[in-house]
Parts: C-alpha cells; structure tokens; sequence
C-alpha cells in the first residue's frame, strides 16, 4: 500500500471516468454511489506501456491487500491493520472539479471486512501526529485501537451530492501554518512524494495498539480458561490490593476518556475578519497571529480587514456610549469633551492612585446598555442583570451582547452565572469555533493509582498560618471559599474529595516589600490534576505577536502608545458547580479544611475558565467599538496591552477600558501603566524604536550576574539553574542568542545529579557565560523588529556520508535552477587532522551524522556566500534540503544541547546573523536528493568540473566554530563523566542512595529579583 500511496502515476488511478456498473450503500450514506475502487486501463486508450503497467500493477496490489486483510482477520488471532489516504468525496475546485476520485474504501471488500467481528475504522490528521501537513488518512483495523491520541471513528460520510462531510473534521492548514500537499499548476512533482513514511508519533500509536489488542487477547484467554489467579488460584495481599485501587480509579478513568461536550455555536457566527488572519514568523517557521481571544478575534486580522456587527442600532449604541463619556463630569464639575479622554489616556500611562473612572460616570454608562438591550431583546431579565453572586463581571450583560454579536461562545456567559465544571468529575467541553483542539496533555491518568484523599502542606507553608487564614476569610466573605470538617466533606461528597497540600511563595518586590502568594498544588500527592484534560488548546500572543506590530507601525511610520492593564483574581472569577468543590479542598491547620467555590491557582482548568471568560471579554469590546474605533490590543492570561498610533484609536483605549468597568471587570488603577516604552509579561518593547528586548535593569542585572559567576569561577548549582532559566527568557526576545544556552543546559543537566550544592564553573560553560556577558554589557539588549522575510526560494541541497571510517560533505546551488550541469557545487572530505570532532566518537563518523548533516547545510550557506540583497529591507529567506528530519527541527527550534551538533548549530546562526538571512531547512527523502547523494558518493557525472568549489575543512573562514569547539567537548565530556558515574553506582551491588531532592531555583525569584 505504501507503493501505491507514493505511486507517481497517482493521479491516473483517481481519475473518471471508470467502471460505475459496481455500486453499494454505506450504512451513513445518504444514497447510491458510485464506487470507483478500480482504475481500468481500457478507461483510459492514451494509457500505453509503462504507465499502463503501473496502473495494472496498483489495482492488482489493492485485490490482494484486501484479500489478505479478510483472510487475516478471519483466521488468525491478533491485529491486523491498513492504512490509505481519506476518500474526500468529489474534488472541490481544481480542473477534476465535480469528479469523484477512486479510493481502496470504495471497494466492496472494505464493506465485507467492516462485517467481521472485532473490526473497526476511524480517520485522522496526520499533523495531530506531528506531521507538518495535515493529510487525512483513514486506518481499517481488527484490533484495540489505542485512545493516546486523537482519531475521528466512524465510517466516510457523503452527502447525496458526494460531498465529504465527516468524520475528520474540516480545517485550514494555512492557518494552522502547515505545508499545503496540492500541487501547485508550476510545479512538476507531486508535492505528496516524500510523505509516505508515518510520522513517528503515528508509529508509536499504532504500536500502542497492536500492546494493547495483545493484552486483550490474552486477557480474554485467561478469563475463558478459569485462569484468574496464581497457579494454586490464590491471589496474594499484595495483588489483591492493587485491583481493588484499580477498581477505585477505574470510574475515574472512563469518565476521562469519556465522550465530551461541543459547543453549538449559531450557524452563522460573527467571524472578525476577511480572509486569512495575520500571520507572523520566527527563524525558520512561519506562525499564525493569535491575540489571546480566540479564533474568531477581530484583533487577529489587520484592521482594513476586520468584520464587526453592523447596522443602525450598533451606530446608536457606540454614539451612546461615547456621548456618555463625553458629556461626564469630572471631580470640579466639568464636562470631559475630547479634551479629557486625552487626559484620562496620560493619566492611565501615569499609574493613577486614584479611580479614573468615577463611579457615576460607570452607573450611566450600565443604562445605556441595559437600555440598548432592552430594546434589543424580548427575553431581557431584570433579575437577572448586575454582578452575578460572588463573582464581579455583569455575566448577563456579556452574555446579551455577545449573542446580539452573533458570537460562538455567547452561551457560556450564562452558563458561567450558575457554575462550571472543573473538568475534574465531568469532562471538559470542546468550543472548535473559538479554540484549536487540544489531544495531548502532560500529566498521566495511570498516576491516579497512587492519589492520596489528604496530604500535609510543604515546608514553605509553616509560619504563615494566620496569615493564610485571615486571606481565606476574607475570601469567605466574597463567596468563593468556605470552611468546612472531615466529616463534611464526606458526608457531601462521599469518595469525591481531595485535600491538596498548599504552598507559599514569598516574593520580594523591587521595593523591598514582601508578597506572599499561596499556591494550592493539584498536580501532586492528590493527582486532581491528572485527572482534567483540556479539549481546547489556548493560544497566548508573545514575542511573535508584539514583533509583528511593532513592524507593521514601523512600516506606516507611526509612534503608538502602549497602555496596559492587569485584572484582578483572574483565576478567581469562575464559579465551580457545588458537585466538585471537595476536590478542591485544602487544609490550614489539621482537621479543619477549606474548600474552593470557584477557581483556583493550582488547579488545572482555571486558565482555561479564565481564557473563555477573557476572550469573550475582548471580542465584546471589539464588537462593540466597531470600525469607528478600532482597538489593536494582546490579551496575555490577566494582562492586557493596548495601542493606538492616532487619536481616533487613544479614544478606542478609553472606550475600552469604560466598557469593561461597566461590565464589572476587576482592573485594578495602581496596576494601569503606559508609554512608548514599556514592560509587558516581563518583555521590554520601545514603540520609538520598533524594538524590543529585555529592559535595561534587567540586562544589567545578566550581565553583572555573568561577570561575579565568571569572576568566582564557582556557582551554587540552584542559583545556576534559576540564571538559564533568566537567560532562556531573555532568549525568548534576543533569539539569536538562544543557540548558546544549548551546551549550557547540557552542563546543566550533569551537575543536578551531581551530589553537590557548589560546582567549579568549566571552561567552556565559561566561555558561553562571557560570550552572552559581552552582549549583554554592551547594550545588545533590545532587538529590532524583523523585517517579513523576501522568500528567495529553494537556494541549495546538501548531503553528507558516514562509511568505512571515512566523512563526506557535499551540496550544489539550486536558486531556481535545476540543471546541475550550470550549477556550484562542492565535495569534501573530511579528516581527523583538520576535524578531530567528526571522530570523537569512538572514532565512528556514523555516530555523529546529524552534525555532518548541518555542517553540509552549513557549507552551502558559506561557500555560495548566500547574503541578502544589497538594497534589500527585509531579511532573506532561503530554503535548503536534507534527509535528515532532526536537523530541519533543530534549526526551527534553534538550539540543541548535543555534540557536536550544538556547536555547527551556533556557527549557522552566526552566519545567519551577519548574512541577515533567515533558513527554512526542509527535510526531504533520500530518494527525492539524489543529486547531492550522488556527490557524497563521488559521482560527480551530473556537474560541470568547472563549476565545482575548490574547498577543505581547514581553509574555510569560521565566525566562531572552533573556539566553541572546543568549550563543547569540553562540556561533553564532563557530562559523558557524571554519565558514567551515576550508572557504576547504579550498578553496584551496594544499596542505592536515597535519591536527591531536585535543586530547583525557586529561592532565586524571592531572594533575588529582576
């Protein structure tokens, strides 16, 4: 089937037309269709020769794979298993528009193996299996299919128009910023060749399954043998202890995996722009732009693109809304006028003390929109408008004005007055209109085994009881905690409570003062955590996002100011149904627990409560505002970034925050701030300079704690710990510098199991400390806005080669030109003399081919001297290929902590750097690179001798490959030491040490601010 799948000739066997004399029912389809599970080449008179072979040889391999699949599943025990791309119903636009393509499930032998016992069919994407494009793919089996990840059961669906409509859900793979298969009306050569092999993620799911139809199977055996204990059929304490824990948890696990609830969202909700959003990019990938409210954001479109709610009575309300702000009073009685939303924008930069928006001015701003409600909506309730019990938004108001939208998540504000599940005995809902789906989470079910009802606070909480308690009444008082006993909790909840321990985490403002957060720990003893699995996968703007407006500000010459604001108890704001707040609970002193009624630190489905809550929020505000005043605003958890560059978008900031108050948002006035250049989510952006980095205190705090380190030439391995994690921050914005925390990380990971609190700093860790120190000190702390990358298309293609003891290197120029007769090239080999790293490894250049691999990249890069264009603004995009997979990863992620693939990593980001260049390093098949194979094996008959590079390891002008070299061995081999030392003492006969606790560098943000 592979053959077939990768078949050149595939786009001859799914032409009409065929043989439609055959034809059959599926049990979900809506009427007779014909099945073209055949191409018959007497079809087709201009097919001769090979090609008619070939379309010969694919029908008969499809008989046979049939046959053999029914006479498997008929005869023998186990698995068995295809696999074929999704039959997609008719082609939807192209020159095959209306036509319907042959499919091995047409057949009407996939009919009679779906009749057999055992068997099942189900469809997938392969990018939910970490493939870089989507392609759905349909997977036939008899056997226990594995639920470790996300597949869609069922057979194909059709309409009576042959339209495909399930059950693998419709998605954009330009908008989830995956490679598009279509082929392209330029392009020779299917863009599918090279996709045949699964993606590893798909493998492992499909060796998941054939364990598990296994054990099954053997089960079953047991069970009709009488086979249940032992072999004197007694089982021991100990087993029988360990089914009745199962049996505990077994409700627990099918609640789980259990089917979950979708949002039904109107069928034509407000979506809030017109074709594809923005987009935005790091080096060597291309993202989608997302805001922080979903989907449907208007704020993921640029704003000559947006859609908003339209018409009359939307025009009266913003006219409202602003004549109300407009005609307000200030504290000496006069009115504001345009004037005075200026000043309240300055006042907001300032961090007012005291409230901006005067109490009187909210209570006008209510009625107008109670009023426009009313006379919007025959169903409005005045019982039900205001704050909802304990909790401060106007959630019916919300809910009114979103539905007025037409938005997809309206429903959920009304839901939210009542409660929501906790996602802890129920499931989850899933909202695919606003959210992307989530399949995989980190923590493991098979964990709540070992969950205990009760755990004792940690250390950190001893001494703060009072204080903790006086908190907690206080909350009280709000309506979101209460106090309770033992006996209570399970007198209410019976087996479904938990009392996790708490936590307290003393951080030391810049001022001196102390602030004390409690951090109620769901994750572990009690497991709650393990237990909730989040269906919609959130999206956060950052780094991406603020580059992407600084430069299109940039672009129209325009200085925006930044105004940013914090909500108050975020994850504090939903209220929880009543049914699980004993797995909520906590513990002061013993024997009198407390239980959370609404969201909590800790608990892992507070963020995502809070991001719908949020969300719905923005996209209100968006809606309301409309294009008059357009808002161009990133929502990141509980803090909030706005910007205008004109005086029409300062008053949309004004609006903004107006609404929000009016809907009972807790945004708190000494956490308002702005400017040009401010400090958001620990990021440091200069709207003058369309930069954005690290803050100055902050670099300086680096740099001077780079310089004591490598003046001491010792560090205490926490506080080292907490500083990369500093550093990987500060990366996450100077990403250029982020390939030499690789090495670091690997040191990093040798000293935590090490046994010792104090560590001598190695020379090359030093080396990397002073690198980034130099930087740093010399005020590289901010980074401009990138220009979009210029794509300059596929520049070159590189190969390199391992055998007998011997490393060979080698890549030609493509830039658009496939003739390799007019193409440069090089070839070299390389020697222990001029690279002594091709052969640190047990003097076996096999061992490190991933290196060779981007070293060949690498040569490319250099030796064609690739560089932008002289006059060029943006940087330049160039494509390169290789068949290695790890190396197209590694360049997108930018960095590696293996040698000596970290060190020719650093030196290609160098390169980059100076060259202003940006990579795209595609992987392709071997079979698909044969030019630049066939250099490494020293057949140079496709190229022109004249045109080779004359070139040797030695002779080539490295930025800094060989200094960090050297660091790098240094570092491996004191990590390849402690590697070493651990497992001799694991392997020894004498009883091992009690394991270390982790060294973690949770004292650092306390002790040592930045």
């Amino acid at each position: 089937m592979k053959q077939l799948e990768d078949n050149k000739y595939q786009a001859l066997i799914a032409s009409p037309p065929c043989d439609t004399s055959s034809r059959a029912r599926y049990a979900n389809f809506n009427g007779p269709r014909p099945l073209r599970s055949k191409v018959h080449p007497r079809g087709f008179p201009w097919l001769k020769g090979e090609k008619k072979r070939k379309v010969q040889l694919a029908n008969t391999l499809m008989d046979l794979t049939w046959k053999a699949m029914i006479i498997q599943a008929k005869n023998v025990p186990g698995i068995v298993l295809a696999e074929f791309p999704e039959d997609l119903g008719k082609v939807q636009d192209g020159p095959m528009q209306g036509q319907s393509p042959s499919s091995l499930w047409q057949d009407a032998k996939f009919e009679e193996f779906m009749q057999l016992p055992g068997t099942s069919t189900m469809g997938l994407h392969q990018s939910d299996f970490g493939a870089p494009y989507l392609k759905p793919t349909r997977i036939t089996m008899k056997g226990a299919p594995s639920k470790a990840k996300r597949v869609y059961p069922g057979l194909p669906m059709f309409s009576a128009d042959n339209d495909y409509l399930g059950p693998i859900p419709k998605v954009s793979a330009r908008e989830l910023g995956l490679t598009t298969l279509a082929r392209q009306a330029n392009e020779a050569e299917f863009r599918t060749t090279g996709t045949a092999a699964w993606p590893p993620e798909l493998a492992e799911w499909a060796a998941d399954s054939i364990h598990e139809s296994a054990l099954q199977a053997e089960n079953s055996r047991l069970e009709k043998g009488g086979i249940v204990g032992n072999a004197a059929g007694v089982l021991d304490d100990k087993k029988e202890e360990e089914e009745k824990k199962e049996a505990q948890f077994s409700s627990i696990l099918k609640r789980i995996g259990a089917e979950y609830p979708v949002t039904i969202h109107p069928s034509d909700y407000w979506i809030g722009g017109k074709g594809e959003p923005r987009k935005t990019f790091a080096p060597g990938r291309t993202y989608a732009f997302h805001d922080g409210a979903g989907l449907t954001s208007p704020g993921r479109w640029d704003k000559e693109k947006r859609n908003y709610p339209m018409g009359k009575a939307w025009d009266q309300l913003r006219e409202a809304l602003l004549k109300t702000l407009m005609e307000a009073r200030d504290e000496k009685g006069k009115e504001l006028g345009a004037t005075g939303i200026n000043r309240i924008i300055l006042q907001l930069a300032c961090t007012p003390k005291t409230e901006v928006f005067r109490g009187e001015w909210l209570e006008k701003g209510r009625e107008v929109i109670k009023k426009w409600l009313k006379s919007r909506c025959g169903d409005y309730d005045d019982k039900l408008e205001g704050a909802a019990e304990g909790q401060p938004f106007h959630l019916y108001t919300i809910h009114l004005l979103l539905r007025e939208m037409r938005d997809a998540d309206y429903m959920i504000f009304r839901e939210m007055m009542e409660g929501v599940t906790a996602g802890i005995l129920e499931p989850l809902p899933r909202t695919p209109a606003i959210y992307e789906e989530q399949t995989t989470w980190r923590l493991d079910a098979n964990f709540l085994g070992s969950a205990t009802k009760e755990a004792e606070n940690y250390k950190s909480f001893a001494g703060f009881e009072d204080t903790i308690e006086e908190q907690f009444k206080a909350e009280q008082e709000l309506g979101w905690m209460q106090e309770t006993t033992v006996d209570q909790l399970k007198q209410e909840y019976g087996e479904n409570f938990a009392i996790s321990p708490l936590a307290v985490a003393e951080e030391r403002k810049l001022d001196g003062t102390m602030k004390l957060r409690v951090l109620h720990d769901g994750t572990h003893k009690t497991h709650v955590n393990n237990r909730i699995r989040c269906r919609d996968k959130l999206r956060s703007p950052g780094v991406r996002e603020k580059h992407a407006l600084l430069r299109i500000n940039r672009e129209k010459k325009n200085i925006a100011i930044s105004i940013l604001a914090d909500f108050s108890n975020a994850h504090r704001s939903i209220k929880i149904k009543r049914a699980e707040w004993g797995m909520m609970a906590c513990m002061i002193r013993k024997g009198k627990p407390w239980i959370n009624k609404v969201g909590t630190f800790g608990i892992a489905s507070a963020a995502y409560w809070w991001s719908r809550l949020a969300g719905g929020l923005l996209r209100m505000v968006h809606g309301v505002l409309g294009p008059s005043f357009p808002l161009e605003a990133l929502l990141f958890a509980d803090d909030l970034d706005m910007e205008a560059e004109c005086e029409r978008e300062r008053v949309a900031i004004v609006l903004a925050v107006f609404l929000l108050l009016c809907v009972g948002a807790p945004l708190k006035n000494s956490k308002f701030r702005g400017g040009f250049q401010v400090q958001w989510i620990g990021l440091y952006f200069d709207n003058r300079g369309y930069s954005l980095g690290v803050s100055p205190l902050r670099a300086d705090w680096l740099a001077n704690w780079l310089g004591e380190k490598l003046k001491l030439g010792i560090v205490e391995v926490r506080e080292f710990l907490g500083g990369l994690g500093r550093l990987n921050f500060a990366a996450s914005a100077l990403y250029y510098e982020k390939p030499w925390l690789g090495p670091m990380y690997s040191w990093a990971s040798a000293i935590q199991r090490a046994d010792k609190d104090v560590v001598k700093i190695p020379w090359g860790i030093r080396l990397f400390m002073s690198w980034i120190q130099r930087r740093l000190s010399s005020g590289e702390n901010m980074m401009a806005a990138p220009e979009w990358p210029k794509d300059i298309g596929d520049a070159f293609r590189s190969d390199a080669k391992a055998e007998d003891g011997r490393a060979f290197v080698g890549g030609w120029e493509v830039r658009g030109n496939t003739d390799t007769k007019k193409a440069r090239w090089y070839y070299m080999e390389l020697t222990a003399e001029e690279a002594p790293w091709v052969f640190s490894k047990a003097r076996d250049p096999g061992r490190v081919i991933a290196a060779l691999e981007l070293l060949g990249t690498l040569l490319c890069i250099v030796l064609f001297d690739l560089k932008a264009e002289v006059n060029a603004k943006a940087n330049c995009t160039v494509t390169g290929a290789t068949d290695n997979q790890g190396n197209s990863f590694a360049t997108a992620k930018g960095m590696s902590t293996k040698f000596p693939l970290a060190p020719i990593l650093i030196e290609m980001n160098e390169q980059l750097r100076v060259r202003k260049l940006d990579l795209r390093l595609n992987w392709t098949r071997r079979d698909t690179n044969v030019e630049a194979d066939a250099i490494t094996n020293q057949d140079f008959r496709a190229f022109d001798e004249k045109l080779r590079i004359d070139c040797s390891y030695a002779k080539v002008q490295w930025l800094v490959l060989e200094e960090v070299l050297q660091a790098s061995k240094e570092i491996y081999d004191c990590v390849s030491c402690e590697k070493e030392k651990k497992s001799r003492e694991q392997d020894a006969d004498t009883p091992r040490q009690q394991k270390r606790p982790r060294k973690t560098h949770a004292r650092m943000k306390a002790t040592m601010p930045w």
